[in-house]
């Protein structure tokens, strides 16, 4: 009901930010308590005193060796703009260094931080003389670096996923950058690239799209894809083609298959968001005949097999990893946010924190909860100490 209500509102954003923002404080004062966090487990900062976040939940802040971690330091702000410092941890002698400074970032999915290998991290930065968004790959122990002739969304191997960041931020979409002067207003375009050659080539268009979703309607502004993500595998990738309407958003989840050059609608309904079970499954929070919850999807059988559906656990952030999946909630009316671990389809509530009302839609911080390469730690990041940090759960010491 209040999703359906939602989805009608969105043609009117000033009106959905008021009631959304009173009807948040009305149920903050019935629910009020003192607490600002319960857990399970012990919960680590990780970050300094400085603050910071790693961003997005489909990637893991800790190297895969475990030596080290990185994460997005906010150092500038003005409106959605900002800038960041790249902050790498060594575990081992407990230091941490700035890699690099970035103004290509947001506070969802930052600079789209993640690791290569165990020396090198990857992420965008923006460049003021060609007004341009591009990638850097950078060995954190030798300091070289190495540019790329654009932004990356999602990295296998040496290949990686890129689309135009500024056509995000010209859709209103919170997941764009804000640093740039001009934008063209083309067409939306998915690239692959080759990070050894830093080159890279259209591989979706728009028209490509078209041919497989039908009945776009004439008044379809604000056409976009977004949330790129790689198969284990690197032979496919999903991703959300969505655009707005006199009605509200639309939006599909699409597969394509690199080899074969071919794209298939996995959902067309509402779909929030997904990760890959393996290379052919598919968790994802997402509407299936009118039913909303986490479903698996078969990617070749197309069948869906509901997991948790109509629960009370809500939206959220889900990764997997060892037949395990965490996921989080949006703030409830007691502005907590809840950090869930599942298998075997049992739920464990591992956690709930605060999240300050003053933080709420693009400033907002969503828990984004994903594993340590070895899965015995959850990273995390949080308001629950009134400025943002990067916490860790230490999953073999329950309390």
């Amino acid at each position: 009901m209040l999703r359906s209500i939602a989805r009608r509102l969105s043609s009117y954003p000033e009106l959905k930010r008021f009631l959304k923002y009173s009807y948040q404080g009305v149920m903050f004062l019935f629910h009020y308590h003192r607490t600002n966090v319960r857990c399970r487990f012990p919960v680590l900062q990780q970050t300094d005193e400085a603050g910071g976040f790693f961003g997005y939940y489909d990637k893991s802040p800790e190297s895969p060796d475990g030596k080290h971690l990185a994460w997005h330091r906010i150092v500038r702000s003005e409106g959605k703009r900002f800038e960041s410092e790249i902050c790498v941890k060594n575990f081992g002698t407990g230091q941490i260094v700035v890699a690099d400074k970035t103004e290509a970032v947001n506070l969802q999915m930052g600079a789209r931080l993640q690791w290569v290998d165990n020396e090198r991290l990857v992420y965008n930065f923006y460049n003021p003389e060609t007004d341009s968004y591009r990638a850097k790959l950078k060995n954190i122990l030798t300091g070289n670096e190495h540019t790329l002739d654009a932004p990356v969304f999602d990295v296998s191997g040496n290949r990686f996923l890129s689309l135009d960041f500024k056509q995000l931020a010209a859709c209103g979409s919170e997941y764009g950058y804000f640093a740039h002067r001009n934008f063209s207003g083309t067409d939306p375009v998915i690239w692959e690239g080759d990070m050894l050659t830093g080159d890279h080539r259209t591989i979706l268009t728009l028209s490509d799209i078209l041919k497989v979703v039908s009945g776009i309607p004439e008044d379809a502004a604000d056409i976009h894809f977004n949330h790129l993500m790689y198969a284990p595998s690197g032979k496919a990738f999903i991703f959300f083609f969505r655009f707005t309407t006199g009605s509200g958003r639309r939006e599909y989840l699409l597969l394509h298959n690199i080899a074969l050059s071919e794209t298939i609608v996995l959902n067309s309904e509402m779909t929030s968001h997904c990760c890959w079970m393996n290379d052919y499954t598919i968790a994802g929070y997402l509407s299936h005949q009118g039913k909303a919850g986490f479903f698996r999807i078969d990617t070749v059988t197309l069948q869906y097999q509901p997991m948790f559906v109509d629960s009370q656990h809500g939206d959220g952030h889900p990764s997997w990893k060892n037949g395990i999946m965490l996921f989080d909630s949006y703030p409830d009316h007691a502005r907590m946010q809840h950090l869930y671990i599942s298998g075997n389809n049992q739920v464990l509530l591992a956690g709930s924190f605060y999240s300050p009302m003053i933080f709420d839609e693009f400033y907002r911080c969503d828990l984004h909860p994903r594993f340590s390469p070895d899965g015995k730690k959850i990273y995390f990041d949080s308001l629950h100490q009134g400025r943002r940090h990067l916490y860790s759960l230490e999953l073999n010491s329950h309390e």
